[in-house]
């Protein structure tokens, strides 16, 4: 068999088109050989469960994952001082708020009665599965009391052996889930705790605290307005060749030209150490440094990308922060439109004596992309502006679409 379907993203589904196609390639060659026709390779719905076996070494996998596990508050309490028909309704209810949190987060939910435990990072890995879980968790959190409830919620990770049980339904050996729940019994209502294990993976995105008791946990509050990239302290050794045409470009634009350049390349390769080596060699001279980073989980939330530094900005300054908006954005002498528009993107309530924005939402996106435009083209009156932005490839639409415009 020379050719056949490509598989190279296939997850195990037996209704994967991709899948079905291998199986008729498959069967077309054995029969054109002569040979028997091929074993179904899977039961009909009619035969009969096959009893369990030990899964086959190769159906096997170590992985690294991220278990999120949750529960309502007091729920063996509940469910004994409930009629068992309310605790059906509340627990249904419960289930039918977390299940569009965890498929927006990407983490596959697994229910025992009343505890949900949830794995981010199987099948799809996922760089940021604890920055998932623990989003996820905290959203969930905030569904149970908008409902009137209280949960509780922890996650861990750490590797496990990944197998397909008799059921068809994913095994996971290893201590992990029961870590999770363990850690999950120590939270107080409407609280999410984290182990050392995810603590370290997420401290720069989240807010948290050590949380007290025997065990080393972390409660997080939220996400962090501070949050900011780790930068490398390490020697930049090579990339002669790129380090040449960064500065050739960066003469450039000290002259009045300005530059667009793309660094790509595969991940790992050093595209990040080359752009703060740049900035490194740039530091003495006048200029103004913007970072931008794409992330997945907000791939498709306008204007993310921008919004996270414009809040580390606003929070550093302290006070009022529309006042802080209004500091930041009228030092560049930028006009009349632009603080009403970035603030209203940002979510920053206007002062009483603030005259609403009467336009269509067609029109607002429209200026505030020229506002936006106008604010950081005012920048450069003073002196030169670089914007990096990071993970371009998971920059969200309208960021580009400004990326566009100011190229």
């Amino acid at each position: 068999l020379t050719q056949t379907t490509d598989l190279v993203h296939w997850q195990g589904n037996d209704d994967d088109p991709a899948w079905r196609g291998f199986v008729t390639d498959v069967a077309r060659f054995i029969a054109s050989g002569g040979a028997p026709a091929p074993v179904a390779v899977a039961p009909t719905a009619a035969a009969p469960p096959a009893a369990p076996t030990p899964a086959r070494a190769a159906e096997q996998e170590r992985r690294h994952l991220t278990v999120l596990a949750c529960r309502l508050a007091d729920a063996g309490r509940l469910a004994s001082d409930l009629d068992p028909e309310e605790w059906h309704a509340i627990t249904t209810g419960f289930y039918a708020a977390t299940r569009p949190i965890l498929e927006r987060f990407g983490g596959t939910p697994r229910w025992r009665g009343d505890e949900l435990t949830a794995i981010f990072g199987y099948p799809v890995a996922h760089e940021d599965a604890a920055e998932r879980a623990v989003r996820a968790g905290l959203d969930i959190l905030a569904a149970a009391a908008a409902a009137g409830h209280h949960a509780i919620a922890a996650v861990h990770a750490g590797t496990v052996l990944v197998a397909p049980g008799a059921d068809g339904e994913v095994q996971l050996f290893g201590d992990v889930p029961d870590l999770a729940v363990a850690a999950r019994g120590a939270a107080p209502a409407n609280t999410l705790l984290v182990t050392p294990a995810v603590h370290g993976r997420i401290a720069a995105a989240f807010a948290t605290e050590a949380h007290p008791g025997p065990s080393p946990l972390f409660r997080v509050s939220g996400a962090s307005a501070r949050a900011a990239p780790v930068r490398s302290g390490t020697r930049f050794v090579g990339r002669e060749d790129e380090q040449l045409l960064l500065s050739s470009r960066w003469r450039r634009v000290d002259d009045g030209d300005g530059q667009f350049l793309l660094i790509k390349g595969e991940p790992g390769i050093g595209k990040t150490r080359l752009v703060e080596a740049f900035r490194a060699r740039i530091a003495d001279t006048p200029h103004r440094w913007i970072d931008w980073t794409g992330a997945s989980l907000f791939s498709n939330s306008p204007f993310h990308a921008i919004i996270q530094p414009l809040t580390r900005a606003i929070a550093d300054r302290g006070g009022d922060r529309y006042a802080a908006l209004e500091a930041i954005l009228t030092a560049s002498a930028t006009t009349g439109d632009t603080v009403p528009l970035i603030a209203e993107m940002l979510g920053l309530p206007a002062p009483a004596n603030a005259i609403p924005l009467s336009l269509s939402p067609a029109e607002q996106r429209r200026r505030l992309l020229d506002a936006m435009a106008e604010w950081l083209f005012a920048l450069t009156g003073t002196a030169p502006v670089v914007i990096a932005i990071d993970d371009l490839q998971w920059v969200d639409p309208s960021t580009l679409e400004l990326v566009q415009i100011l190229v």
